[in-house]
């Protein structure tokens, strides 16, 4: 998988939200506004105080269109090969399976520089998408499928729908550079892998359960969404316990932008960063041995309905 290391910036997300505890792509508000004025919590650890947000939630209209000033393009290289766009709502894109998927406009226009500084279109790019409408997720627009000799590129959006479940959010194009997550992630640090993905990642070390107390996981590598839904969010929470209680009540999880090298639209899975919400201490064990039969046990167990 490729990392988009660059794009996740946490420093700057304050305030409180309204969004859930096990991501940072489910929306919400914070207490605070942006550069321009809004107070959705942005994905991914995306500074507000940077990145602008422009959309149709909300509108007195439901409809609304963008066409934003042209943004420069960096020298290409192997380790930027896409154009990225954090985006929320229902937005048409074309999924791994080269299917046109219906939705809100967004497109990509590039253009070439003349002489005079002027600007011609020289294209316009449908950008790939694995779903997971309406929450915040990156739009990718390849690099080697822009025109030959275009170096600007802008956005293009267009909502023409009343219905009020057919909005759309947007946020800059970027262009970041990509590590692979065996280099990020490394072999050292403590991992959460949920069971479904662990055997795609033997080279991460998972996080160790020594005399009952768990090591603080460092990240966490979960399944793709559907994965994600039916098998981990089913039986474990910060109300219901598992591994996930412990994320989700202890830790602040951040989304790191990720792909699947060659294949940018296959919805892999997701590497979160999980960062202490209090200082970690150590924890001081008293450790005893006690000998029982088979058929004891030390008292009901504490859980409704059982």
């Amino acid at each position: 998988a490729e990392i988009d290391r660059t794009q996740s910036d946490a420093t700057d997300q304050t305030g409180s939200d309204t969004s859930s505890p096990s991501s940072d792509t489910a929306g919400g508000t914070t207490s605070t506004t942006g550069v321009n004025g809004s107070s959705v919590k942005l994905p991914f650890g995306l500074s507000p105080q940077r990145t602008p947000v422009l959309g149709t939630y909300g509108s007195a209209s439901g409809t609304g269109n963008l066409t934003s000033d042209w943004y420069q393009l960096p020298e290409r290289s192997a380790d930027s090969p896409l154009i990225t766009m954090s985006v929320a709502g229902q937005i048409e894109y074309i999924d791994d399976l080269a299917v046109t998927r219906s939705g809100q406009q967004v497109r990509l226009q590039f253009g070439r520089v003349g002489p005079d500084g002027t600007v011609t279109p020289a294209g316009i790019m449908t950008p790939m998408d694995i779903g997971g409408a309406p929450a915040w997720r990156n739009l990718r627009f390849q690099l080697d499928g822009a025109p030959q000799g275009a170096t600007v590129v802008r956005v293009l959006a267009q909502d023409t729908s009343t219905n009020s479940d057919q909005w759309l959010a947007v946020t800059p194009p970027r262009v970041s550079k990509m590590v692979t997550l065996d280099d990020l992630v490394g072999s050292e640090a403590p991992v959460m892998i949920d069971w479904e993905a662990a055997l795609a990642f033997p080279c991460q070390r998972p996080a160790q359960v020594h005399n009952g107390v768990l090591e603080t996981p460092e990240w966490r590598i979960s399944p793709d969404r559907e994965g994600e839904r039916v098998n981990s969010q089913r039986w474990m929470a910060g109300t219901a316990g598992g591994p996930l209680g412990i994320v989700e009540n202890q830790l602040r999880p951040t989304v790191l932008p990720s792909y699947l090298r060659n294949d940018w639209a296959k919805d892999w899975g997701m590497l979160q960063r999980l960062t202490p919400l209090v200082p970690q201490k150590p924890a001081q064990l008293t450790v005893t041995t006690d000998v029982h039969n088979g058929l004891w046990s030390p008292g009901q167990i504490r859980a409704v309905g059982f």
